[in-house]
């Protein structure tokens, strides 16, 4: 019991935990941010975006913090720039090495080996025909008529200049002109059987 004349001793209180009152419509409490948030989530505390009139957020709402990136249009690589650069993809070159190859091939072995090889006449169809081929496989290179036709020469000249290094071969400006020929006709059926293209 407490003395007589002093007033009995009072209790601490704790001070109650007072619940804050709503806020208003379309806000957040402001809250510590955390640094494990992932990138594109509203931060709390900011204003919701206005609604549109069909209920949904316009598309051009940035987010606080978070900037939205600009949007490149697509651009089809056929509708580019003039000042753009636009690789057009060539055709396989293989086929030709691989002729080319072949013919090498062949005139590494002398004509006794080959056979009908002693005859005159057949040498020049034979070269007509082999590089008749050797025409078709440029042609599928997709290059101007021109070029094409410059690089099968030059081929055809290398070869005969090979064959005179051969035993038993010599070269020949009438081979070289059976393969210009039929260099010719391989490119000149190319072209006709390659699908027009517009330029």
């Amino acid at each position: 019991m407490p003395p007589a004349g002093l007033p009995p001793p009072q209790r601490p209180t704790r001070p109650s935990a007072r619940r804050p009152g709503p806020l208003p419509l379309g806000l957040h409490r402001q809250s510590r941010p955390s640094p494990l948030r992932p990138h594109g989530t509203r931060p709390r505390g900011h204003p919701l975006p206005p609604l549109h009139p069909s209920g949904t957020p316009p598309q051009s709402e940035e987010i606080p913090g978070h900037p939205r990136r600009p949007q490149r249009p697509h651009q089809h690589p056929q509708h580019r720039p003039p000042g753009g650069r636009l690789r057009v993809k060539r055709g396989d070159w293989r086929p030709a090495a691989a002729c080319f190859a072949g013919i090498l091939l062949l005139s590494s072995i002398p004509p006794s080996g080959i056979p009908g090889g002693g005859l005159g006449g057949l040498d020049k169809i034979a070269h007509l025909a082999i590089y008749s081929i050797l025409g078709l496989c440029l042609g599928r290179l997709r290059w101007p008529f021109a070029a094409a036709w410059l690089l099968g020469a030059a081929l055809a000249a290398a070869d005969e200049a090979y064959q005179h290094f051969v035993s038993g071969r010599t070269a020949e400006w009438g081979d070289w002109i059976a393969d210009a020929i039929g260099l010719t006709l391989g490119l000149l059926i190319a072209r006709s059987q390659a699908p027009s293209r517009r330029m």
